[in-house]
């Protein structure tokens, strides 16, 4: 079972070849009658683990990599957020974007897997900037074909979004004073809030601010709305941590030209 936040409806995930069995039809009747129309049944062959595989906390997933899941620093200790997976430039190399102050260097990130009930190297910090008004960072993604990574971030549910493991993103976007934006964090999960400063500090191009609850562990989450990237949360615009304002984030189009890379959309 999935929600559907585009219609605010469920939707049941059932393999075409079990509908056709009489009496599971006829149980999908009854559960569509009972329903009036706020359940959907989805008879794709899409395997039902790639949307619903992000079930425990902390914030947890199996694959497909996504924005919105606890990285934690096996070796350097602590955790940090995801927030899109993108690609190089150049090469075409798979990377995982987050805060640049998550780690040096070399850092390794993994993310815990709840079918297998163990943490998985995603791989190591390949480049990062943490210095006044920037703050990106990106992660090697070592196996690709066991991440199949995607343009997904997991939304959690909150008074502000509706639960969706697979929230997609279409492109990237700037964020003008009175954009409302989204975070997906490790410890906060989702929240919302409008932009209230650009340019933060006074320094031209630096970090944006907005009304969004958040606290550690969040930095490197993903920043979105209306299914398009937005930034990277970094953490809090006057010294308060664990609060529901002044999150700080850095844009995604200036970590993405920094970096060399592009968010992932598919």
């Amino acid at each position: 079972m999935a929600t559907k936040p585009s219609e605010n409806r469920n939707v049941l995930y059932v393999p075409d070849q079990v509908t056709k069995l009489p009496a599971v039809a006829a149980a999908l009747d009854g559960i569509r009658s009972r329903s009036a129309g706020r359940l959907i049944v989805d008879t794709s062959e899409t395997p039902v683990v790639t949307k619903e595989a992000c079930l425990l906390s902390p914030r947890t997933c199996d694959a497909p990599l996504r924005g919105g899941l606890y990285f934690k620093r096996p070796v350097a200790g602590g955790y940090c957020s995801t927030a899109f997976n993108a690609r190089s430039n150049s090469d075409g190399k798979w990377y995982m974007m987050t805060a640049g102050h998550c780690g040096n260097e070399g850092t390794v990130f993994d993310v815990y897997q709840p079918s297998t009930g163990q943490w998985h190297r995603v791989g190591h910090m390949h480049a990062q900037r943490d210095f006044v008004d920037d703050d990106y960072g990106i992660v090697t993604i070592n196996n690709v074909a066991g991440w199949r990574p995607t343009r997904w971030v997991r939304v959690y549910g909150s008074s502000d979004t509706v639960a969706d493991n697979s929230y997609p993103i279409y492109g990237t976007s700037t964020s003008p004073e009175g954009t409302r934006v989204c975070l997906s964090g490790a410890r906060t999960g989702s929240s919302c809030g409008d932009v209230v400063e650009l340019n933060y500090r006074g320094i031209s191009g630096g970090l944006a601010r907005a009304h969004y609850c958040h606290g550690p562990g969040d930095s490197g989450g993903a920043i979105y709305s209306y299914n398009r990237a937005r930034g990277i949360h970094v953490g809090s615009g006057n010294g308060d941590d664990d609060a529901c304002h002044w999150g700080l984030f850095q844009g995604i189009r200036e970590a993405e030209r920094n970096l060399n890379v592009h968010v992932y959309t598919g």
